[in-house]
């Protein structure tokens, strides 16, 4: 085959080639225009309502702080009030298993770069949190009332 019959040939199939890709994305063209009109005629209705709805789990958080000269008297403290405010929540009804301890916070003032040159004898500060996790949430609002016995 002569040099100019082959160019023909492939001349040919790219033209064929070419237009039928053309014609394929045509198509795909065409159906993403008629999709996308077709979401313009449908709507979602949105809205705003309010409901009253009873929780069905509550949570409580006491966070106390206990401050002192020596690490060990202040968490000896802690301790002591972690007792007391555990026997307050038993006595108000909450099981064993709804009280935990959840965080505890010890900062000694002498390691702070950022302090003052006098600092006060009370120099250790441990904070504790206990929660409570119940899915009676009358007893948590009637005991949460009545925390003040606490102190």
């Amino acid at each position: 085959m002569s040099r100019r019959v082959i160019t023909v040939i492939l001349l040919t199939a790219l033209t064929i080639g070419g237009g039928g890709a053309a014609g394929g994305g045509g198509y795909l063209l065409g159906r993403g225009i008629v999709s996308a009109q077709s979401a313009v005629r449908s709507g979602v209705v949105k809205g705003l309502a309010e409901k009253e709805a009873l929780a069905d789990l509550a949570t409580w958080s006491l966070r106390f702080t206990a401050i002192g000269d020596a690490l060990d008297g202040v968490q000896s403290t802690v301790g002591k009030d972690s007792a007391a405010i555990r026997a307050f929540l038993i006595a108000s009804g909450f099981r064993e298993e709804e009280i935990s301890l959840v965080r505890l916070e010890v900062k000694g003032l002498l390691a702070q770069d950022y302090r003052c040159e006098r600092i006060a004898k009370e120099r250790c500060i441990v904070a504790q949190t206990i929660r409570v996790r119940s899915s009676d949430v009358a007893r948590i609002k009637v005991a949460s009332g009545r925390v003040g016995d606490l102190v």
